[in-house]
C-alpha cells in the first residue's frame, strides 16, 4: 500500500526539502497552542465553556486573517509577512498568557487572543505556495501536498503529546512559550531556505489564468471555490470540538496530561493515510474521494462519545 519513491522525488527536487525541514517547527504551534491555552485557561478557575471560548477566538483569529496572509503572499511574496508575524506571534502569546494568568476582563483576553491566532507565521501556505511553484506534474503535486497533510498530522500527534509532557514536568504555562518559540524560529528558517532565493511574484504555473492579478479576492473568485470552504469550515468544526471534548474528558477523570496523549493518537491513522493516498494514483474524481473521507471521518468519530474506559481510547 505504501511507496515513498514519489515522495523522495518530491524531496529531491532543489530547495523543497530544505523548505520542508524549516516548516516542521512552524507547525507544532497548530497542535499546541490551543491546546495549551485551553489548559491554562481552565487552571485559572475558568469553566470549560470560558476556556473553549478563548481557544474558538483564537482559531478564528487565524481563520479570518490566513486568506488575507495568503493574498499578502501573492503580491508580496513571503519575507515581508514571515518577519512581522515572526514578531508579532511570540508578542501576542506573552500578552496573552499575561492576562490570562491576571484575570484579566474576558474582553480583553478575547481581543488579544484574537491577534495571536491572527498572526501565526503562515508557513503552511509559504511552502504549499512555494509546492506549486517549482512543481509541475500533477502527480508529484498530489505527492507533495499529501506529504504536506501528513506532516500537519504529525504537528497534531507531536504537539498535544509535547504539551502533555510539558505540563506534566511543568505547568501549561511553559507550553506557550515553546509554542511561540517553535513560530519565531520557523519563520527564521524558512527566510534563510535557499528556496526563497529566487522566489519572483506573479501567479504560479499551473495557476488558473482567468483570475486577475490586481483582484484582491485572488483565487477566492474561482467558480465553485465557496462550496470547499463551507465544507472545509464544517469539518474544522468537528476537530476543534474534538479536542474541547477530549481535553474535558481527561480532567474529568483527573488525567489533564491524558488530552495530549488522546489528541495525538486520534492523528496516527489519519498521518498513515494520508501516506498511503500520495502515494498511488486515484482513478475516482476528487468529489468523490472527499466526500468518502468525510463519511470515514465521522464514522471514527462516532464511538469517541460511546466510550468511558480511557484504555479503550487508545484503540
Amino acid at each position: 500500500m505504501f511507496s515513498f519513491s514519489r515522495y523522495a522525488t518530491v524531496l529531491a527536487i532543489p530547495g523543497i526539502r530544505g523548505a520542508f525541514l524549516a516548516s516542521i517547527p512552524g507547525r507544532l504551534p497548530i497542535g499546541m497552542a490551543g491546546l495549551s491555552l485551553l489548559l491554562l485557561t481552565q487552571s485559572t478557575g475558568a469553566s470549560y465553556a470560558a476556556s473553549g471560548l478563548v481557544t474558538g477566538v483564537y482559531v478564528t483569529g487565524l481563520a479570518i486573517l490566513a486568506p488575507i496572509l495568503g493574498r499578502l503572499i501573492d503580491r508580496l511574496g513571503p519575507r515581508p509577512v514571515l518577519r512581522i508575524c515572526g514578531v508579532v506571534y511570540p508578542t501576542t502569546l506573552a500578552l496573552l498568557t499575561l492576562a490570562i494568568r491576571s484575570h484579566l476582563p474576558p474582553s480583553i483576553i478575547v481581543s488579544i487572543a484574537a491577534c495571536a491566532g491572527a498572526s501565526l507565521p503562515p508557513i503552511t501556505v509559504s511552502y504549499r505556495a512555494l509546492l506549486r511553484r517549482r512543481l509541475d506534474d500533477d502527480n508529484l503535486i498530489i505527492a507533495a501536498l499529501s506529504l504536506d497533510a501528513v506532516l500537519i498530522e504529525f504537528t497534531f500527534i507531536a504537539g498535544p503529546l509535547l504539551v502533555a509532557v510539558l505540563i506534566t514536568v511543568a505547568s501549561p504555562v511553559v507550553a506557550i512559550p515553546v509554542a511561540a518559540a517553535c513560530g519565531l524560529a520557523s519563520s527564521i528558517l524558512f527566510l534563510r531556505s535557499s528556496a526563497l532565493s529566487d522566489w519572483t511574484m506573479g501567479g504560479a504555473p499551473g495557476a488558473p489564468e482567468s483570475i486577475a492579478p490586481e483582484s484582491i479576492l485572488g483565487e477566492l473568485r474561482t467558480p465553485g471555490l465557496h462550496y470547499l470552504l463551507i465544507t472545509t469550515f464544517g469539518y474544522a468544526i468537528v476537530f476543534g470540538l474534538v479536542e474541547i471534548a477530549l481535553t474535558a474528558y481527561a480532567a474529568n477523570v483527573g488525567q489533564p496530561a491524558l488530552a495530549g496523549v488522546l489528541l495525538g493518537l486520534t492523528s496516527i491513522g489519519s498521518a498513515l493515510a494520508g501516506l498511503a493516498y500520495g502515494s498511488r494514483n486515484w482513478h475516482h474524481p476528487l468529489g468523490k474521494q472527499m466526500s468518502a473521507s468525510l463519511v470515514l471521518m465521522g464514522l471514527g468519530i462516532v464511538p469517541l462519545a460511546l466510550l468511558d474506559d480511557p484504555s479503550l481510547f487508545m484503540l
